[in-house]
């Protein structure tokens, strides 16, 4: 606080309240030009000054400043709410003892570059309305605490024991570069443009619920023993290159962010971000996190490429996009998001990562972390690409993989796809177009995105290619063996999981890239497109029994048109009959099955009972014991081969759709 008030200048104590100057009753400003001039020549090294309230203009700072300069060091100098309505230049001149400048009013530039402050200096309320100069000051203990700057530079500060910056406001440019500070507090300062490039801050530094607006720059900057950010609101921020050597801990909860910039920079405490939010992008690119990254954070985009995690990692986190493109992880790692894309290519992980939708809002009931970004759908986080990825270590967790992008990826039969992940399906609906077959319903089905892109960009059908979405570039797209080779992963993963029923899908699209790949044979594939059209590769059970309907059908009016004879054939015995006494021997022959009936006498349905006890039988492969015609024995042999066929097919889909190992 300013110290206590003497006796007022004696000239008008209604107008002018400053200190006397001794030996005179009247203030430095009231005093003749001699009076002045014998006032100076009393002043010496090492003595007090005292201006408190005294008003300062040009002709009286062009007389006081040489003297300064000249009988520096001060013991104790009183500047308390004086007003300086001109230029001042304190550069070079010792303070040894208290300072005071509290309440004091600078409205022109000032200069206290290479100043020394040896003991402790009060700027408290200080006003500087123009540029204020404190390069290269020497500081232990001062307290600028409520100042009010225009634009100033402390850039090069030494020896900085304690500074308090307390609720000051900068209001032009404030440049702390290459300073040195000991303990400094910033709490609920303000800043309209801040640069603390290369600044050291050797013990704990205080920036709780500060305020920087337009941009602030910490660029290289170095936190020896942690930083408090708590609450503070930044505009653009650019932490980019700063180390945060300390073991304490790097606060910034509850902190808000329009875009927030730590590429580079490298924290080896834990690193404190719960409950942070950001409206546009938070970027952690190349940052090395030596302990926790601690969440949850909300933000648009969340970059963290090349990012470096050291410790066991569980970061939260509600954003529009995630990017851990070429991440790397050095121990167990888990993420769990809200709306999320996040995109892992060339991630590098060296133990097991977690990715997993977050069910509920991050945040206490009342005080959630917003989402702005996420619309109205669904909170389920979203996988962009696997690309180079090991996926052996990757756990992913109800998570949507519609658009997600498994190429690339190595050890995919070994990822592990828990709770319920989702996979992009075929269009839905009836769709008609000239084709050989006009139509297509596509089968509800899991489709990786990698065959959807295939499918829109590749010289098939038109009518194949309509709802698929749009095509992609050519050097985006995999071929056909590549895509069966993914699903053959995929398969084999959800196998080894004991879930085969899920793995049924990436089979039938397995099956579906090698019936489309035309590097195989034509046999080979002729032997799929029947496979396909007959049974949809043993797992669509509906186009079995389709088929084996309509054979049976089929079978059913051949029988009754050709292979039911009219009759019944009768059994005739003849012979010789021999004289009594001698050996008589009999032949008994079966009349030939004939059929004579006319084609409208055939149907009916006595003979159609008949015809479907034949073909029931064939479909078990058991002979119906029925006399046929020669044309029915055919037929019969015929269905007794197809129809049990399809029938097979039926019951392996029905198999593979209920089947749990």
């Amino acid at each position: 606080m300013a110290a206590t008030t003497e006796p007022t200048c004696a000239l008008d104590t209604a107008v002018c309240r400053a200190a006397p100057a001794g030996p005179y009753d009247r203030c430095f400003a009231h005093l003749a030009p001699h009076e002045r001039a014998l006032f100076l020549s009393n002043l010496r090294v090492g003595g007090n000054l005292d201006f408190r309230r005294v008003s300062f203009t040009q002709e009286l700072l062009d007389d006081l400043i040489p003297y300064l300069q000249r009988l520096s060091p001060f013991r104790e100098a009183r500047f308390s709410e004086a007003q300086f309505f001109s230029s001042v230049d304190l550069a070079g001149i010792t303070f040894q003892g208290t300072c005071w400048f509290d309440n004091a009013t600078f409205h022109k530039p000032v200069t206290f570059e290479r100043t020394a402050f040896q003991s402790w200096a009060c700027f408290l309320r200080c006003s500087f309305r123009d540029h204020a100069n404190f390069k290269e000051t020497y500081m232990t203990d001062v307290d600028f605490s409520g100042a009010h700057f225009n634009s100033v530079d402390f850039s090069r500060i030494q020896h900085a024991k304690s500074l308090n910056f307390s609720e000051a406001v900068f209001d032009g440019l404030a440049s702390f570069d290459k300073s040195e500070f000991s303990t400094v507090h910033f709490a609920k300062a303000t800043f309209s443009q801040g640069r603390f490039w290369a600044t050291k801050f050797m013990t704990y530094a205080t920036f709780d619920s500060a305020i920087f607006r337009e941009y602030t720059s910490f660029e290289q900057a170095e936190f020896h023993s942690g930083a408090e950010f708590s609450r503070a609101t930044f505009e653009q921020v650019n932490f980019s290159d700063v180390k945060f050597s300390g073991s304490d801990t790097i606060m910034f909860h509850g902190s808000n962010f329009e875009s927030g910039n730590f590429t580079g920079a490298s924290f080896a405490g834990p690193a404190v971000f719960t409950m942070a939010c950001a409206t546009g992008i938070m970027a952690f690119g190349g940052s090395t996190f030596e302990r926790q990254f601690m969440g949850p954070i909300s933000a648009r985009h969340i970059a963290m490429t090349n990012a470096l995690f050291q410790t066991v990692t569980r970061i939260e986190a509600a954003a529009e996009n995630l990017d851990l493109t070429r991440a790397r992880f050095e121990a167990p790692a888990a993420f769990h998001v809200r709306h999320a894309v996040v995109d892992l290519t060339d991630a590098n992980p060296s133990f097991p990562i977690t990715i997993a939708s977050h069910s509920e809002k991050f945040g206490p009931e009342g005080a959630q972390l917003p989402e702005d970004f996420g619309g109205e759908g669904s909170a389920l986080g979203k996988i962009r690409s696997l690309k180079g990825v090991d996926a052996a270590l990757l756990v992913l967790n109800d998570i949507d993989l519609t658009r997600c992008t498994f190429g690339g990826s190595y050890h995919l039969d070994q990822v592990s796809l828990e709770g319920r992940c989702r996979f992009s399906t075929p269009p839905q609906g009836v769709r008609w177009g000239k084709a050989w077959i006009p139509v297509r319903v596509w089968t509800h089905r899991k489709v990786l995105e990698e065959e959807r892109a295939w499918r829109t960009s590749t010289p098939i059908h038109g009518l194949d290619k309509a709802g698929w979405g749009d095509p992609l570039a050519a050097n985006e797209l995999a071929d056909s063996q590549d895509i069966a080779a993914i699903y053959r992963q995929l398969r084999k993963a959800l196998e080894d999981s004991l879930n085969e029923p899920g793995a049924a899908d990436f089979y039938y699209g397995e099956m579906e890239m090698r019936r489309r790949d035309r590097e195989i044979s034509r046999s080979e594939r002729g032997l799929l497109h029947s496979y396909w059209a007959l049974s949809g590769y043993g797992l669509r059970a509906s186009r079995s029994i389709g088929w084996l309907l309509s054979a049976m059908t089929a079978t059913v009016l051949l029988m009754m048109g050709w292979g039911l004879p009219d009759a019944q054939p009768t059994q005739k015995a003849s012979g010789i009959i021999s004289t009594p006494g001698e050996k008589t021997t009999l032949v008994v022959d079966k009349s030939d099955p004939a059929l004579d009936l006319p084609i409208r006498d055939r149907y009916t349905n006595k003979r159609l009972e008949k015809a479907g006890q034949v073909v029931l039988n064939s479909v078990v492969f058991r002979s119906s014991g029925q006399d046929l015609t020669t044309a029915g024995t055919w037929i019969e042999m015929i269905s007794r081969f197809t129809e049990p066929v399809l029938l097979g097919f039926a019951a392996l889909a029905v198999r593979g759709r209920i089947k749990r190992s």
